[in-house]
């Protein structure tokens, strides 16, 4: 059987993306996939880790969209734009965190690296605006709430 190129591999991943199927999505990923990036809070995130993430953003933002605006293919390396946009209207539950939404609308421009050897995703390399980040200061949010259990009862 010959394996996808890496096009027909990204663009098999992207519609599942698209349509947030994260199960199918991690099916064109390889075991050893990593996703260098945004969002990883400064470790690399592994194929599991970043499928439950995905999961997790899916529920917490059920309307969310993504748009491929640019897709180019060099070798191995696919590169793919995206308009990605939605509003938090649910609690998002990651790295045994819950926080609550905030009901505001994000809009980013994304482009991600894919490296794709025999047939599967290695790994990506995410670049993003930062909408997100402004928009719902999650990494200030995430501090807090830690902060807050850590703290002795008193």
């Amino acid at each position: 059987m010959q394996s996808r190129s890496p096009e027909e591999v990204v663009r098999s991943w992207n519609d599942a993306f698209s349509r947030q199927d994260i199960d199918e999505c991690m099916s064109y990923t390889s075991d050893d996939y990593v996703r260098h990036g945004d969002m990883s809070w400064e470790t690399p995130l592994d194929r599991d880790s970043w499928g439950a993430m995905l999961k997790g953003f899916n529920a917490a933002f059920p309307g969310w969209s993504w748009e491929i605006t640019s897709f180019v293919v060099s070798g191995n390396t696919v590169i793919v734009e995206a308009h990605e946009s939605g509003v938090w209207t649910q609690p998002w539950e990651f790295l045994g965190i819950r926080l609550e939404p905030s009901g505001e609308a994000y809009d980013d421009r994304d482009a991600v690296y894919f490296d794709v050897r025999d047939g599967l995703i290695r790994q990506t390399r995410v670049y993003i605006t930062n909408n997100f980040a402004r928009t719902y200061q999650i990494d200030k949010r995430v501090a807090e709430l830690i902060n807050v259990q850590s703290e002795p009862a008193g």
